[in-house]
């Protein structure tokens, strides 16, 4: 990004404090889903 933050931090700002948590847990799962995914050789 322009001032040098990456996309998490980016969008950590845009999410309201109450909410931080659940989308905490939502970003780690989605990353945890995609890295499980991705690497596997299709069969």
């Amino acid at each position: 990004m322009a001032n040098g933050a990456d996309a998490k931090d980016a969008a950590m700002a845009k999410v309201r404090p109450g909410h931080k948590r659940e989308y905490e847990f939502a970003f780690r799962a989605h990353s945890e889903i995609c890295g499980s995914l991705g690497p596997n050789p299709v069969l």
